[in-house]
């Protein structure tokens, strides 16, 4: 049996300090809330810890699409909600975007500005009609919500060297980044703010009392803060008891290089459920996760039936060629649920939280976590 391991006399005035802020999560949601804090006060004593090595959870294991929605999706959405919704939701995800490429450098964080574009496979004819006579109103929509004008237009398939000849509609606005190295940014220059960081702590409970809030973990480690920030998306109810946050699994996969790629850009298909893109002469393929019952889960990992489907996608559906095979393979953790709108409130006087970023953390993140930082001490 191992015995506790108290912390040193030096541990306790520096890592296991009483602080200001403790921050549940390093992905993008809890590293934007420490920015934007610091922005209102540099001094304040802030930590961030977080269950991995890394951010364990989709902020570095997404595929880096910098979209705010393809018309089949919006579509979708307006089936289920009013128009005033649906224009919330845009606005949010486009001023979202907007923000991160403020806080991180284009360059820092490999953002390019190529477009997105929406891809039906022959087969989709009629969804494709569906959506081509709504460019004209989403184009309107857009333009109310974000006052970006003729957003939305078709371009043809050949561009591209696709199999299907339906063309696609662009959306001017968008783009691709390289998540991990936004995270990596923003890490370091919270590090240089002074902002402290616990990795390998898994919160086990979380005790309010008084003027005070006392984070367990797992390996018997104790923290003190006077606010606590949750921003564990998918992983929340895991920690406190909180509705409609429903974990699912969006499995990766990148292919070799391809000599002579037309593809460049972000695709879209299937209502966003189905999405690649270029990574230099490679093609990053993933999702499908409505397809298929096992991801609605918790658990990483991949399944031969979604790399299938996937491959399958690749070859039959884009025409891309037969000898491609998938070199590397990934998937995160996503919240999604009834709403499409992420929560993000304060539980009681000393605890807030921001969680179901619903495959749209890019987006949304760090507007999300700016409004954690406004009501933390409010």
């Amino acid at each position: 049996m191992i015995d506790k391991v108290s912390p040193s006399f030096w541990e306790k005035q520096t890592f296991y300090r009483a602080q200001q802020v403790i921050i549940v999560g390093s992905g993008i949601v809890g590293l934007t809330a420490a920015y934007f804090l610091k922005q209102k006060d540099k001094s304040l004593r802030i930590t961030i810890i977080e269950r991995g090595s890394i951010p364990t959870g989709a902020s570095t294991r997404n595929a880096g699409f910098a979209c705010f929605g393809s018309i089949s999706e919006l579509l979708s959405d307006q089936s289920q909600q009013s128009i005033d919704q649906v224009e919330s939701l845009i606005r949010m995800r486009e001023s979202g975007l907007r923000l991160l490429r403020h806080i991180v450098p284009d360059e820092e964080m490999e953002y390019h500005h190529s477009g997105g574009f929406e891809y039906f496979p022959q087969h989709q004819e009629e969804l494709y009609k569906s959506c081509e006579s709504q460019i004209d109103h989403f184009n309107s929509v857009v333009k109310e919500a974000t006052g970006l004008a003729n957003t939305f237009a078709k371009v043809p398939a050949s561009r591209f060297g696709f199999l299907s000849h339906l063309p696609l509609i662009y959306n001017q606005h968008e783009g691709q980044l390289h998540p991990a190295k936004m995270i990596i940014y923003l890490k370091n220059h919270l590090t240089s703010q002074g902002v402290s960081f616990l990795n390998g702590a898994r919160v086990k409970d979380i005790i309010e009392s008084g003027n005070e809030v006392k984070v367990q973990c797992h390996d018997n480690l104790e923290l003190v803060s006077e606010q606590l920030i949750l921003a564990t998306n998918a992983f929340s109810s895991k920690i406190i008891d909180v509705k409609d946050v429903k974990a699912v699994r969006n499995q990766v996969f990148l292919t070799n290089e391809i000599n002579g790629l037309q593809a460049i850009g972000c695709f879209h298909c299937e209502e966003g459920y189905v999405y690649f893109r270029n990574v230099g002469k490679r093609i990053l393929i993933g999702g499908a996760r409505q397809h298929f019952d096992t991801e609605e889960t918790e658990n990483f990992g991949q399944t031969q039936e979604v790399k299938d489907y996937l491959l399958n996608f690749i070859k039959t559906e884009i025409g891309l060629p037969n000898e491609l095979r998938f070199e590397h393979e990934w998937s995160g953790i996503l919240a999604v649920g009834e709403s499409k709108k992420p929560i993000i409130q304060r539980i009681s006087p000393r605890q807030t939280i921001g969680v179901r970023m619903g495959g749209m953390g890019i987006a949304i993140g760090s507007k999300v976590g700016k409004k954690l930082a406004d009501l933390t001490f409010s």
